[in-house]
């Protein structure tokens, strides 16, 4: 009867799509806006009283939902665009990372993001969102083949608003637009300004699955600067998988048994993965293996393209539970390593120089919270 239950609750969030609380650690700046497409998508096309259907769901599947949120859109802390989800909660996050003191290469960084539901109709949808970051070097780094002198200090501040209309037989469209700036000098000159934007178009073809086509422009990303890119997205949801296949961004979360839950999410260069042990609602352990990246615009740079690039490994181990009602937390320490800063053109360009850190110890810690 248990599993009957579980079926026919999952049955009702695969019909409605997957209802999200955003959760953002950290996250890399990317500025597409393809995880608040790709939620909406998952989520928007329900009515009021399938919203309250849903209010209460398979811890399990809630679980899923949250892992998606967070992992989609790499460190995506990192994501650094606003990653919020468009729903009728007031969503907040906040992510920090440290490294020890005596370690050289020391980096401390921390974001936060905050979404505002503006207007949640039957075939509407409208949010605002803003977004920040800070990154800072403890040593003043140096750029080997040019001798560039790395600032120690960079952030990121970024405001945005998302809309979406349902159009008929569960077919929506929509798009998001921000801007901002990710620099040592933000908001010096227009050189330092960071703007994304993003269309789409989605249909559903079947009760599990959805086909999304999209077209994405961002001047601060991973993949390719200053030229729109296509990409499309095939979701699909059983009781145990959640799929997102496509370009430029895939991810597969994967529950086969009660209380196990693995994910494999690849944007771009960048790649998430992590395996949790435990019930969410309660405590959950977890540990994982990424690869990411984030992106900044120094301000004295000799090419207007040139990105100042920050990446590094990391293997954590970490702990979450509920605080409160409403507050999450999540705490993990771990290793970091492959850790360089460099500048150039793409994530494969190092044509100012490369400067490396060195491996390193970190501790990170993320609150998130739903009004």
């Amino acid at each position: 009867m248990m599993r009957l239950n579980r079926t026919a609750t999952t049955k009702k969030v695969i019909r409605a799509g997957v209802s999200v609380k955003l959760r953002v650690g950290l996250r890399k700046a990317v500025g597409f806006g393809l995880l608040e497409i790709l939620l909406l998508l998952s989520g928007f096309s329900v009515s009021r009283a399938e919203q309250q259907q849903r209010e209460v769901s398979d811890p399990h599947q809630e679980q899923s939902q949250q892992i998606l949120s967070r992992k989609a859109m790499p460190g995506f802390a990192m994501l650094g665009n606003l990653g919020l989800l468009p729903a009728n909660k007031t969503t907040f996050n906040y992510g920090g990372w440290i490294t020890p003191e005596q370690v050289p290469g020391i980096v401390d960084q921390h974001r936060f993001t905050i979404q505002v539901p503006v207007y949640r109709g039957d075939r509407d949808s409208v949010s605002i969102s803003a977004g920040g970051s800070s990154l800072h070097f403890g040593e003043q780094q140096s750029l080997d083949t040019t001798g560039i002198l790395v600032p120690q200090n960079f952030w990121r501040a970024e405001v945005g608003g998302m809309y979406s209309h349902r159009i008929e037989n569960d077919k929506l469209i929509g798009g998001r637009l921000s801007i901002g700036s990710a620099s040592d000098r933000p908001f010096a000159n227009l050189d330092v300004t960071i703007i994304g934007a993003s269309m789409f178009y989605s249909w559903a073809s079947s009760l599990q699955s959805r086909w999304i086509l999209a077209l994405f422009y961002s001047n601060n990303n991973p993949i390719i600067n200053y030229a729109p890119i296509p990409g499309f997205i095939y979701f699909y949801q059983t009781p145990t998988l959640i799929g997102l296949f496509g370009f430029p961004f895939s991810s597969v979360i994967w529950r086969p048994i009660d209380l196990w839950m693995f994910t494999l999410s690849v944007f771009g260069p960048t790649v998430n993965t992590e395996i949790a042990y435990g019930n969410p609602n309660k405590i959950q352990i977890f540990t994982g293996y990424s690869f990411l990246q984030q992106l900044y615009m120094r301000f004295d740079r000799p090419n207007s393209k040139d990105r100042l690039y920050y990446a590094e490994m990391h293997i954590p181990v970490g702990v979450r539970f509920p605080l409160v009602e409403g507050i999450k937390s999540e705490f993990s320490i771990g290793y970091s390593f492959n850790r360089s800063v460099y500048e150039g053109t793409s994530f494969t360009g190092k044509q100012n120089g490369n400067a490396n850190l060195g491996a390193s110890w970190f501790a990170a810690w993320n609150l998130s919270a739903q009004i």
